[in-house]
């Protein structure tokens, strides 16, 4: 969690307070060695409770990523740019597969266990420019700005095989993977979500039609 809200109040207070009393020609006294350090902490206590206002309407509590409000928020901005650039962006929705089973058979504690393993290889799979959501639940959104449908690709074919291989995937999740491409398949973020997620589904069942058993 980020000290902004800290940092900046705690210094709005303390300039104003020396401002004040250059304005009024005083100068220190012992009571004013007494207010600053006690306005100092109303200030930072203040500013703590903006940063974790801040920090929950932008977070997600359990995996500490960007949560679906944000995400809301900021393709917007991301659309932008790309319009700007010219380029195309990919919008992911991926869940993991018989997350269910898991919670089941083995607890919610286990299942948020593996939520948590789960960003955590994302977060390590992606690069800088391609940001990573809690969607809901066992899913996740991911939105890459620059990139083709032949990146897409890639980018879906790297994260299968980093959780494939991966020896922190101690429970051998998989997941399923679709995604949109702006503006060619949708060109507002609804569409976006909506496309990839029939490509989810879609996905998904073509896997189990195969046999292919994820989890056990």
């Amino acid at each position: 969690m980020k000290c902004t809200g800290r940092v900046s109040i705690l210094a709005f207070i303390i300039v104003s307070y020396l401002i004040g009393l250059y304005i009024h020609g005083s100068a220190f006294t012992r009571l004013d060695l007494v207010l600053i350090p006690v306005l100092s902490l109303f200030a930072w206590y203040s500013g703590k409770q903006y940063d974790l206002v801040k920090f929950h309407s932008e977070k997600d509590f359990l995996t500490k990523i960007y949560n679906r409000r944000y995400a809301e928020k900021i393709f917007p901005k991301l659309k932008a740019k790309m319009e700007r650039l010219n380029k195309s962006m990919a919008v992911f929705l991926l869940d993991v597969n018989n997350f269910k089973e898991i919670n089941d058979s083995l607890g919610h504690d286990t299942g948020d266990v593996v939520l948590i393993m789960l960003t955590e290889l994302l977060a390590k799979t992606l690069n800088k420019s391609e940001v990573l959501f809690r969607w809901g639940g066992d899913e996740f959104l991911i939105i890459a700005p620059n990139t083709n449908q032949i990146e897409a690709e890639k980018i879906r074919g790297k994260i299968e095989t980093c959780l494939l291989n991966s020896e922190r995937n101690t429970y051998h999740i998989a997941v399923s993977i679709g995604y949109s491409i702006y503006p060619d398949q949708a060109k507002r973020f609804e569409e976006a979500v909506m496309f990839a997620d029939q490509q989810m589904y879609k996905t998904k069942l073509e896997k189990k039609c195969n046999g292919f058993v994820p989890v056990s």
